[in-house]
């Protein structure tokens, strides 16, 4: 089977990937749609949602509070690079008090709720420590890979909700994906393939 590149036609404005018709390896999905049967890889789908939702067009992402403040203890080094890069990590929601060598945080975004907050406080820190200059976009990347799926290894109904919310909240991945999301599966050999051996077989009888 050849894989192939895709992109929508022009006219097409209902932009669906179609069916999930099974996992393969555990990470890819098997889809059926207009264009064809593909392969969607998806820890890159994964990614990409989380970077749609941590990063959306033209706003910050609002804070909601703790129910409750959570107390990490930072070293001297940590402590200034928060204060370095503070104005980046507050666009993405994170409220953050710093006392005593230790930092209260008081509020996150709604896509790092569900996160191990102080471990992830320390690794997001450690990461910056290495960066002079760091952007927006750079670190909402680096949130990125972060929240991905942890296990590595995908359900069919896990593959259908992510693909609905791509669809749902990034129809351009949808329209136009790229060539490590999805590639489409060329039937056309293997037809060829099965003919050419159903004829063999024939001319043996």
């Amino acid at each position: 089977m050849v894989p192939r590149s895709v992109n929508a036609s022009a006219a097409q404005t209902d932009y669906t990937f179609g069916r999930v018709l099974a996992i393969y390896q555990q990470k890819y999905a098997l889809i059926e749609s207009s264009q064809g049967l593909g392969l969607l890889a998806l820890e890159e789908a994964d990614f990409l949602l989380k970077c749609a939702q941590l990063l959306p067009e033209n706003e910050n992402l609002k804070p909601q509070p703790l129910l409750v403040p959570l107390k990490v203890t930072l070293s001297k080094d940590e402590i200034n690079t928060f204060k370095q890069f503070q104005a980046l990590i507050s666009d993405f929601g994170i409220v953050i008090d710093i006392s005593h060598g230790k930092a209260t945080i008081h509020a996150v975004s709604l896509p790092l709720r569900q996160q191990n907050l102080p471990v992830l406080l320390t690794k997001l820190l450690a990461y910056l420590a290495t960066e002079k200059l760091c952007s927006k976009q750079q670190i909402g990347h680096w949130l990125a890979k972060q929240l991905s799926h942890e296990s590595g290894v995908w359900s069919q109904a896990q593959a259908v909700g992510l693909l609905a919310d791509i669809e749902r909240l990034c129809p351009q991945y949808v329209r136009q994906p790229s060539k490590n999301l999805l590639q489409l599966i060329e039937l056309q050999p293997v037809v060829a393939a099965l003919n050419n051996e159903r004829s063999k077989n024939a001319n043996k009888t």
